[in-house]
């Protein structure tokens, strides 16, 4: 494990010497108090360092956890049984039910993977991990690639 964060804090380090931070030394990458192995502070900010494969993890667990917020036209593109809902009426259970209403919109879902997948490709996984600017950095470390997502 110490392996790949040392190689995640390179990835970091080289991508913030290429923007906005030239002079950052891999001492200046700290592993986040929120006792996540992937998140990272730096220069005041902090940072999640994700392989691709981990990144894709990551953001599907992000659209199951946030389900409701979806519009009704992407639900009803995905949903037989959302397509038979109005949208007013779909509309004003979202808003009263908020975060319950996930459980809602898990169970009409008709294939979550799909939908999934359709979610990343519309917004772009930085949308769903980058919750600083909805942005996805590229970054290379020791011929590994990283995808890194600032997140304050």
């Amino acid at each position: 494990m110490e392996k790949i964060m040392n190689h995640q804090r390179a990835a970091l380090r080289n991508w913030l010497r290429e923007n906005d931070y030239p002079e950052t030394a891999h001492s200046d990458i700290e592993a986040s108090a929120w006792n996540d192995d992937e998140l990272f502070d730096a220069n005041g900010h902090e940072y999640l360092v994700l392989t691709d494969k981990q990144a894709d993890q990551r953001a599907a667990d992000d659209i199951r956890e946030c389900l409701w917020a979806f519009n009704y036209d992407f639900v009803a593109g995905h949903s037989k049984a959302a397509a038979a809902i109005d949208e007013d009426s779909y509309q004003k259970m979202q808003s009263v039910q908020c975060e319950n209403f996930n459980v809602f919109v898990e169970a009409i879902i008709d294939d979550m993977k799909h939908f999934i997948d359709d979610a990343i490709s519309a917004d772009g996984r930085g949308h769903f991990l980058s919750t600083y600017d909805g942005e996805e950095h590229e970054a290379k470390a020791n011929g590994k690639t990283f995808f890194i997502y600032q997140t304050n």
